[in-house]
């Protein structure tokens, strides 16, 4: 009862409302009809819901504005299976995208056009008020579900003509992407932007378990995220597990740990190996010395070093003893030595060992929320204030689009983000912390635990 007598009030006001328009505007109230189930007709007869515009030009609007201003809200569908929202701008035209398509109402304006089965998307500024002007698309839904934000029609699911920004939803935060084919996402891959580079995995958070890793001076890591001090657009391989196979049509690069069977200390080094489409793998560094030990006097050998599981074969050639072998018949020098600045390897293995013991001693721990966050302060634009408009141009079809775009003061902001070291798990709403050990930890360990690790070879003549 109560809701009846409510609907009743509403439609007789509604009702007083429209004849007022109607006879401000000097039309008349047979314009507006109300059936006897209620429903309210505005340019027809036979309203079918609620609230019914039409005439007989098949266009209707419907303007709310606030006092005697026009640059509020229209709304207007000006053909069949179409409708179109807008805010600071009239439609005037018989297309919405085409040329003076619009009436300014304000100096700035955004729409909504629903156009058979299509959501697109419209935002301009910088404009003059009761001038015409071509809306610029920003956005679009097509009928397929393909969204396109800028540029023409999307052939995808997400087409993107222009830079995108991804972060994790704090201002410092690290942008991730998450691929997989698996609808409960129980495997997939992931692309992190991190503070200094872009890391990806196959199988796993990238921020977590790297496999792929581009440093933000060109470096470029598989397996690792180090390069050395001063290293820039290095290759890094770390090392991983020798292939057994030789697929065809291909080679196979890879580092893997070699200790050399004569080394007393049985010290394994990485070594870079090349194998070849029949199964040979040939050491490129090149000092393998595992079948023999090179000149004691020789101060800078190397060999020839090389696997073939196919033929279930070694081959290790002492290449500077050979050469040596040569100058003594010949007569005739092949080798040539110069010496450079010796770089301090006690002191270069040591810090570097130092490192590792630090991130394989890291440890991540569940933290509060205010344990995670602190307030930083950002400069962000300040919309209240114009201090200048900024002009681009977009090709839309034939159609040369000027955009005006505010360009505002800058004020300083108070915003909360991730510490460093901190990170927040969307899926469990969790906080973490990595937990790193102390400089005085760190040196303690490398006091008791390091060791220089060269091989032999090496280490005979520092």
């Amino acid at each position: 009862m109560k809701r009846s007598r409510l609907a009743g009030m509403v439609i007789s006001l509604l009702t007083v409302m429209l004849f007022s328009c109607g006879s401000a505007l000097g039309q008349s109230s047979d314009s507006l009809v109300v059936n006897e189930i209620g429903h309210v007709g505005i340019a027809t007869e036979s309203p079918d819901q609620l609230l019914t515009i039409s005439n007989a030009a098949d266009k209707s609007g419907l303007n709310i504005r606030s006092g005697t201003s026009n640059n509020g809200l229209y709304l207007t569908s000006d053909s069949a299976a179409q409708a179109l929202i807008t805010g600071g701008a009239e439609f005037t035209g018989t297309s919405v995208s085409g040329e003076n398509a619009w009436l300014a109402r304000a100096t700035s304006s955004s729409a909504v056009w629903m156009k058979l089965g299509t959501l697109e998307f419209y935002t301009d500024s910088g404009l003059t008020q009761g001038n015409n002007f071509t809306p610029t698309r920003r956005m679009m839904i097509d009928a397929l579900g393909n969204v396109g934000i800028g540029g023409d029609l999307p052939n995808q699911k997400l087409q993107v003509d222009g830079m995108v920004k991804i972060t994790n939803g704090t201002t410092a935060g690290n942008g991730k992407i998450r691929l997989t084919d698996d609808q409960n996402d129980t495997g997939f891959s992931s692309i992190a932007g991190l503070s200094e580079g872009l890391a990806l995995s196959a199988g796993g958070d990238a921020e977590l378990y790297t496999h792929v890793y581009i440093q933000e001076g060109g470096n470029v890591g598989i397996g690792v995220t180090e390069f050395g001090s001063g290293g820039t657009k290095v290759l890094a391989l770390g090392n991983g597990t020798a292939p057994t196979t030789s697929p065809a049509d291909m080679i196979q690069l890879y580092a893997r740990n070699f200790a050399d069977p004569q080394d007393p200390l049985q010290t394994a080094t990485s070594e870079l190996f090349v194998r070849d489409e029949d199964g040979s793998a040939v050491d490129l560094s090149p000092h393998i010395f595992a079948l023999f030990q090179p000149d004691a006097a020789e101060p800078f050998p190397w060999s020839y070093y090389a696997e073939n599981n196919y033929l279930g074969k070694v081959i290790n050639v002492d290449m500077a003893g050979a050469i040596r072998a040569i100058e003594r018949l010949s007569g005739k020098q092949f080798i040539f030595y110069s010496d450079v600045p010796k770089a301090d390897v006690q002191t270069e293995k040591r810090e570097e060992w130092k490192k590792n013991w630090i991130r394989q001693n890291t440890t991540e721990l569940e933290v509060s929320k205010d344990a995670a966050l602190e307030v930083v302060q950002v400069m962000v634009a300040d919309t209240s204030n114009v201090v200048s408009e900024k002009v681009t141009y977009e090709l839309e079809g034939r159609n040369v689009i000027e955009i005006r775009t505010p360009v505002y003061a800058q004020k300083a902001e108070d915003r909360w983000q991730l510490k460093k070291g901190a990170r927040f798990d969307t899926e469990t709403g969790k906080f973490f912390m990595k937990t790193m050990p102390t400089e005085a930890e760190a040196e303690a360990a490398v006091s008791t635990q390091f060791q220089l690790v060269v091989k032999k070879w090496i280490r005979d003549r520092l």
